[in-house]
């Protein structure tokens, strides 16, 4: 059987989706993170789109939320 080891999640506001998922969920959050390059900018199609992303882990499961 497959196991679920990482999920990605957009969110419109990353302090709060944080918060949530730590305080609520449980989950341990890394820092937050930020970047910008070409290959974001092609991959999104949005020219000067800026990254701000933040890793969360309960156990061995980890999910990353991100805002654009």
């Amino acid at each position: 059987m497959a196991e679920l080891f990482h999920v990605g999640l957009t969110v419109k506001d990353l302090q709060r989706s944080l918060t949530f998922y730590r305080d609520v969920v449980g989950m341990e959050a890394g820092k937050i993170t930020t970047g910008q390059s070409a290959e974001f900018d092609s991959l999104t199609n949005n020219p000067g789109a800026r990254l701000r992303a933040v890793h969360l882990k309960a156990g061995s499961f980890m999910s990353s939320a991100s805002r654009v």
